[in-house]
């Protein structure tokens, strides 16, 4: 979280293997390329591609703005039985890019002060970002130009762990 608050070129998220992980702001628009494939999460929803429990958070997050976790759960109403499902749901977000961390605050109690353990806050790539990252390039250029970085940096990577880490 120290690098969130420090630094703006860089975002911080589960975003490879179901892991936490960083992504740089000169390479976050060749994942979202590969990623979403230029779409908006209303048309990854239409698809299929995300679940009713997805969209009830990326809907609280887009409506309430930067959300932390103990509020999200709130609003979306996630009650005991619910919790996998929605802890798989915000990794999924995070892995196609529609939310990312984007900081941390505690509870607050009935006199606005805060109170135990930092709680992550969410928001989307977008407000995160505060410009538009649209990728100028094709799934298929973004994913060769990510998987040529990987060789370069680690020549012994297998090809399969290499696709898992690109388009999870």
């Amino acid at each position: 979280m120290r690098v969130l608050e420090e630094r703006n070129d860089i975002a911080y998220g589960k975003v490879f293997f179901g892991a936490s992980g960083y992504i740089t702001r000169e390479w976050y628009p060749l994942f979202l390329a590969v990623r979403r494939r230029g779409m908006v999460f209303d048309e990854w929803y239409d698809e299929g591609k995300a679940s009713q429990m997805e969209k009830n958070i990326y809907e609280a997050v887009m409506e309430n703005g930067r959300t932390a976790l103990h509020d999200l759960k709130r609003i979306c109403n996630i009650h005991k039985e619910d919790a996998s499902r929605f802890d798989r749901a915000l990794v999924h977000l995070q892995k196609n890019l529609f939310i990312t961390m984007c900081g941390r605050t505690q509870k607050k109690n009935k006199y606005g002060e805060g109170y135990g353990w930092n709680s992550t806050v969410f928001c989307t790539v977008e407000d995160f970002w505060k410009e538009d990252l649209t990728p100028d390039i094709s799934p298929k250029d973004a994913f060769q130009k990510i998987h040529d970085q990987i060789l370069k940096l680690n020549p012994q990577a297998l090809e399969k762990d290499i696709r898992k880490f690109i388009q999870p």
